[in-house]
């Protein structure tokens, strides 16, 4: 069956013409020059910030530009293990230390000098662990640690027998927080001027060889699952277009208007008049907007994301707004789409830059390579191939995003600006500093929703601080949709399954090439992408395949019957009827497109709606039909048929093209054409420009809706 949201997704790179209006009236006005002396004082205090000082337990660090732009300064809150944590925080608590907290925060603010956000909630976790641990240590007699230089080599005996006991954290766990440690104290020993020898690390790093990540069916679903919640968001979004283009103000009825007010296209005509202004909170609302209170008495949208209960965003302005602007949850979708399309990381897919993400292909004018930077390589830029006009792919999803986002954009640049002006005035306070690095990272993010006020920011948030919620909802989608892997059970959404899942279908699609792979995973080195498929789902899907020719193989001999074309059918679809096969073997079922149908009197419904029983298929549309196959005999039909659609493209109108079925039937032919060697396809296509054979059509393309 088709699926119901092909053609459906970031169709359309803006809104409409109101929403045009809106990115054009909502983007940042010229830098004048006191804005320049804002940027300017703003960089001092910066700078200021994040020199730190080794006596303190509070500091802030600058973590390393990312594609060579500053990031905001990280807070390191070290008072916790000074005071103590009486109550359980990640089901830890423990007595405060002072003494040893203070000597070993020098050796913290050099690991810490430099690095991204990550390494600081690695040591922190250690250091809870740490703390814990001495605490247990003092109920049976053992100590004092009271300094840095106590965690000598014979603590590192006592820590290790501990942690082999431990059965309250994984493998993984014990291998990151011994790491961490064992790389503090000897920080701590070195800037003494002593040395530590601390065993090696006793646990090894969780081996994922016997992973299986997800098959093939199970990230087809996955990807069907989270296209279904991303055209619910689209539904409502439009819906709020739609609204507005009837609505008016239902302040200017007579009397009050209690009635207009009732009136949902009056209720999001009057929002988005709130919004060409600026996101409001409710106390700025009433006092810009009289009369807006009556937003509380009625409800929102119906749409909720499939993590949601009833009483999400369901009333007030709050809820109102999401007519025209997205919500965390609303973000998670779009980003399952481009996580499954790109097999980029978690981290990569969050730090797109809506200024510079995307470049044209060098050699397809269809196609584009969108790229992003990877923090874990040292901010190197990873690119990922794209259509243009699939609706579905990233670059048409990105698009969507970023126009969907751009109000929260402009709103994040209109008070970094008024924060500016502030900072110059008064370039001590190191809240605004540090509030207005947060506002300047955002105005660089894709991914931004709109949220609830936190300290008197704009009310714009980045899916980058909230990953909790791109797992609570993928995991609400996935529960929603049902969608379970080969073991029936409900798969876990987690891109680094997902980037594998991606690594091995560039492998396999290319031929087992492993210098492909290697470039689709963006990997520096070939030993890494060889770990990747020295894994046990390779092992077994390619002992699997040979089990399946060998006894297919002898089947086929037992019959007297032995066609590679029959085998490669078997091993791959695991059957085929006799009839099938004798259709296939006779060569007569060749269609006028190249392919080969093993039965043209029972096309799928699908392909040809109005078949009659007993008549041969009337349409001949073969692409993507599970009853066609394509063999050597193929190529030079096939070869006619690209080099007819390639015409075609060149003589449509561009609009008329996208907006018809020819691009997917070109990609369709040319991804089976590159399945066999450069030299027969050149051959096909020399033969096939000879012949001048005209461009088939049995029906008239279908427009995308």
């Amino acid at each position: 069956m088709a699926d119901p949201t092909k053609r459906r997704l970031g169709k359309r790179r803006h809104f409409d013409q109101t929403d045009d209006e809106a990115v054009t009236d909502l983007t940042s006005e010229s830098v004048t020059e006191k804005d320049r002396e804002g940027r300017i004082a703003a960089a001092k205090a910066r700078r200021r910030l994040t020199k730190g000082s080794e006596k303190q337990l509070v500091w802030w660090v600058q973590p390393p530009p990312r594609r060579g732009r500053t990031v905001r300064p990280l807070k390191i809150d070290l008072t916790r293990y000074r005071d103590g944590a009486l109550k359980p925080q990640r089901g830890r608590t423990f007595k405060g230390r002072p003494t040893l907290i203070s000597s070993l925060q020098p050796a913290i603010v050099n690991l810490t000098s430099g690095k991204a956000e990550g390494s600081a909630k690695g040591i922190k976790t250690s250091l809870s662990y740490l703390f814990q641990f001495i605490d247990e240590l003092e109920e049976i007699g053992v100590g004092p640690i009271a300094e840095a230089k106590d965690l000598d080599d014979t603590f590192s005996s006592i820590l290790i027998k501990n942690m082999l006991k431990d059965r309250k954290i994984d493998d993984q766990s014990k291998f990151n927080i011994y790491g961490v440690l064992k790389r503090l104290c000897a920080s701590a020993a070195s800037l003494d001027g002593k040395e530590v020898h601390w065993p090696p690390n006793p646990w090894k790093q969780k081996s994922r060889d016997n992973d299986d990540g997800y098959d093939d069916r199970t990230i087809a679903r996955l990807l069907s699952a989270a296209k279904l919640e991303a055209y619910a968001v689209q539904r409502r979004l439009k819906e709020g277009k739609d609204l507005l283009a009837v609505g008016r103000d239902p302040r200017a009825s007579a009397g009050g208007g209690m009635e207009a007010w009732q009136i949902n296209a009056n209720r999001a005509w009057f929002v988005w008049e709130v919004l060409r202004c600026s996101l409001l909170s409710s106390a700025e609302l009433k006092l810009k907007f009289p009369g807006a209170t009556m937003l509380g008495a009625y409800k929102g949208p119906d749409h909720r994301p499939a993590s949601a209960g009833e009483s999400f965003y369901s009333h007030g302005i709050g809820a109102h707004y999401r007519w025209f602007l997205p919500v965390l949850e609303d973000l998670v979708p779009f980003l399952m789409i481009v996580a499954i399309r790109t097999g980029w990381n978690l981290q990569v897919i969050l730090d797109l830059d809506p200024t510079d993400w995307w470049s044209p292909h060098p050699t397809r004018k269809d196609a584009v390579m969108i790229h992003s930077s990877k923090e874990r390589a040292g901010g190197e830029i990873i690119k990922a191939f794209s259509f243009r006009d699939k609706s579905t792919f990233p670059f048409a999803i990105i698009s969507y995003v970023i126009n969907m986002t751009e109000p929260l954009r402009r709103h994040a640049r209109e008070e970094a600006r008024r924060l500016r002006t502030e900072i110059s005035k008064n370039s001590e306070n190191r809240d605004l500093v540090l509030r207005l690095a947060k506002l300047e990272d955002l105005e660089r993010r894709v991914w931004l929703a709109m949220g609830r006020r936190d300290r008197d920011l704009a009310p714009v948030h980045g899916l980058h601080d909230h990953h909790h919620v791109i797992y609570s909802v993928a995991s609400a989608i996935i529960d929603k949709h049902n969608v379970r892997n080969m073991k029936a059970e409900l798969v876990q959404f987690a891109t680094r399954d997902i980037r594998d899942t991606w690594v091995l279908f560039a492998y396999n699609v290319s031929g087992y090439n492993l210098i492909v792979a290697q470039l689709a995973a963006g990997h520096k080195r070939l030993g890494t992408i060889l770990r990747y498929l020295n894994r046990r789902r390779v092992k077994r899907r390619t002992n699997e395949a040979m089990w399946e020719l060998d006894r297919h193989l002898f089947a086929e001999i037992r019959v007297g019957r032995l066609d590679v074309r029959i085998l490669r059918i078997l091993v791959e679809k695991g059957g085929i009827s006799e009839e099938e096969a004798r259709n296939l073997l006779s060569g007569k079922t060749l269609t006028p497109t190249g392919a080969f149908c093993s039965d043209p009197h029972q096309p799928p419904p699908e392909k040809d709606p109005d078949h009659r029983t007993g008549a041969p298929c009337g349409t001949l549309e073969c692409a993507d039909c599970f009853r066609a196959y394509f063999f050597q005999d193929s190529l030079v039909p096939l070869a006619q048929q690209i080099i007819g659609l390639r015409s075609l493209r060149e003589s449509m109108p561009l609009i008329d093209w996208f907006e018809s079925d020819f691009p997917d039937d070109l990609e369709f032919h040319e991804m089976v054409m590159g399945r066999y060697p450069p030299k027969q396809v050149d051959a096909a296509f020399e033969q096939a420009s000879l012949n001048n054979a005209p461009l088939l059509h049995f029906r008239p393309s279908r427009r995308q809706v």
